[in-house]
């Protein structure tokens, strides 16, 4: 039996490996258009193996691979991979196809998985905000919401958003797309018994509902994968199921405060140096004066009753979808550095200004002015930012708005004379 560190291309067909199977991937395709599934193994001293199946070759291992199970693998075609996306100490990368010699290793039960995960708190997840550094997270789900349909145009997608929580006791929102909505969604939501456990590999950090997750292409979803015991969470679930029932009923994975600590003295930065982060989709705190700009559009908005994102959308959607009514505005802020113009919607607009979003719906269909009002309100408010950028293009031209995700509002308090 070959050790994988040992495999080589220089091996040519003489070798074969015991593997344990981490991730079956979905099919996607790449740029050339072919089709293509990546998975991800592990041998028995948790040394990660990447394996790729090409086009031609899919059928001839459609059904051969299953999560956790170990398999005996041989005449792969062995590939050096470029150094940025090495994912261990293994160089190479296997290509299987039709002369690839696959066994099922006979044993009841897989082992535990031997190699190492790497989890990022839920709490500091905000720092890869709207970035590709992608996260790996590990939660129980706790609720999974039904499937919705979404068109584009001509395309059709699909989505499933699911709550997930920890031992932070924060729980947090991952939306599902198409195949993973179809499969593990699907698969989660069947799991009705014993609240299941995943390791969501690689997904994006983003900033809808405050601060959620999502899959793409490359994510990777692990359910209730054969791990250590110290990363077993079905105890500490059973022995908090009431305390997570509560804070799920009061729907805390809107509550962005819990996702967003306040920030410490360093963790802010001028907004001269938050801009030049910011061009490269950097995301920063940052601490300022606020004012209220002229707006381009109005104060009233909808957003998604679910992740709490903005939806521009007409009546025949909304009549369709659960929506809430929503506020924004555009503002800015200064330090002596530099000034920055930002869009700041609910719930932290609300912080500012002495309207709810239904209250502002109310006075804008009846042609009532609060433009000043809001104004006066804003102004000169000191305050702490959580900004982020986002490329936009309209009419073909390129550009870049900013977005205060979070904001908290430190103006110090008046003395009573």
């Amino acid at each position: 039996m070959s050790n994988v560190l040992d495999i080589t291309p220089a091996l040519k067909t003489e070798w074969t490996a015991l593997i344990q199977v981490l991730e079956v991937g979905h099919i996607q395709e790449n740029i050339g258009r072919e089709e293509l599934r990546h998975l991800l193994f592990t041998d028995c001293k948790g040394t990660k193996v990447l394996a790729i199946i090409y086009g031609y070759h899919l059928p001839l291992f459609k059904h051969t691979f299953k999560p956790y199970k170990r398999y005996y693998i041989s005449n792969a075609v062995i590939i050096k991979v470029q150094t940025q996306f090495v994912i261990s100490s293994y160089k190479y990368s296997w290509s299987l196809n039709n002369r690839t010699l696959v066994q099922p290793y006979p044993e009841l039960k897989p082992p535990v998985l031997p190699c190492h995960f790497q989890f990022t708190p839920f709490t500091q997840l905000h720092r890869h905000a709207e970035t590709d550094n992608y996260q790996n997270i590990r939660g129980v789900v706790i609720k999974c919401f039904p499937s919705e349909q979404l068109h584009d145009g001509s395309e059709l997608s699909s989505k499933r958003d699911i709550i997930i929580v920890n031992e932070e006791r924060i729980l947090l929102l991952l939306t599902l797309w198409n195949s993973f909505d179809d499969n593990e969604g699907y698969a989660l939501q069947k799991m009705t018994t014993t609240p299941p456990m995943i390791f969501g590999m690689r997904l994006k950090v983003i900033t809808s509902n405050g601060l959620s997750l999502t899959t793409t292409m490359g994510s990777a979803i692990m359910i209730n994968p054969p791990a250590a015991k110290d990363l077993h969470l079905d105890n500490w679930y059973n022995e908090n199921e009431g305390e997570l029932e509560q804070l799920l009923n009061r729907k805390t994975y809107n509550e962005s405060d819990l996702l967003f600590p306040i920030p410490q003295k360093n963790d802010t930065v001028p907004i001269a140096t938050a801009i030049e982060s910011l061009k490269s989709q950097k995301p920063v705190w940052i601490k300022g004066s606020l004012s209220l700009l002229h707006q381009h559009r109005s104060f009233s908005n909808t957003s998604c009753a679910n992740c709490q994102k903005l939806i521009e959308a007409d009546a025949t959607y909304l009549q369709n979808h659960k929506y809430l009514a929503s506020s924004r505005a555009t503002v800015q802020i200064d330090d002596a550095t530099g000034s920055l113009s930002a869009t700041i919607s609910t719930p932290d607009l609300e912080k500012f200004i002495p309207f709810t979003p239904e209250e502002l719906k109310y006075a804008e269909d009846n042609e009532k002015s609060v433009h000043d009002t809001i104004a006066t309100s804003v102004d000169s408010v000191l305050l702490f930012a959580f900004v982020c950028s986002q490329k936009t293009c309209h009419q073909q031209e390129p550009s870049t708005t900013y977005n205060i995700v979070k904001a908290y509002n430190i103006t110090p308090a008046k003395k009573p004379k």
